[in-house]
């Protein structure tokens, strides 16, 4: 995959765009976008853990793409962003395995009947928010390797705090499209999203 620009390298009026990490794949997604003049960074990291704040030489990201959109969009992408961000400062961001079409209103909250949103489909809601959907969310498969990881993952966070319902509630949405960070990736850098399941390499 052709990433655009390493993390040290951006404009911060021009910094909207999908950032990511890992170690030999990419494994963790957010948003970058501008704030009042200044560079930031939005993602969940854990359940129960939205972070948004000011982008430093020591964040995590490694290299970030900026969609292909007019900056008319970005900027629609953008003000989302620090919407969704202001609002979960006040309180908890859920993780799970809902489909992201359609889990924010346009108050920058979840809908209710989302139980969470993952770092991959958290990237997804916000583009489906302003209208820029990067995928075509019917053509997701659910894949027995995917519903391994989420089920692992949902154990994960019963062991590390998170309550015995939220874990029930995540489970009963499986079998569910999971949405791979490489893969959210390739549909950013596509030349024209939305892309169905398959049409773009990683």
């Amino acid at each position: 995959m052709l990433f655009v620009q390493a993390v040290t390298q951006f404009s911060v009026k021009d910094i909207t765009g999908v950032a990511c990490c890992g170690s030999e794949e990419v494994e963790h997604l957010g948003l970058f976008y501008h704030d009042d003049g200044e560079a930031f960074q939005g993602h969940l990291m854990w359940h129960e853990c939205f972070s948004s704040s000011p982008i430093t030489p020591s964040t995590e990201f490694l290299l970030w793409a900026p969609p292909k959109l007019e900056p008319e969009k970005a900027d629609i992408i953008a003000f989302f962003c620090r919407l969704i961000g202001s609002t979960f400062r006040k309180r908890r961001f859920p993780y799970g395995f809902s489909c992201p079409k359609g889990a924010f209103d346009l108050n920058g909250d979840l809908l209710e009947g989302i139980i969470g949103l993952t770092c991959s489909s958290f990237v997804l809601a916000v583009f489906d928010l302003a209208g820029e959907p990067l995928v075509v969310y019917e053509t997701w498969p659910n894949r027995p390797t995917d519903e391994q990881k989420q089920r692992k993952t949902a154990q994960a966070f019963l062991k590390n705090g998170a309550t015995q319902e939220h874990v029930d509630a995540m489970l009963k949405e499986l079998p569910t499209p999971r949405f791979q960070p490489d893969e959210v990736m390739a549909a950013v850098l596509a030349p024209s999203p939305p892309i169905a399941f398959g049409s773009q390499e990683p």
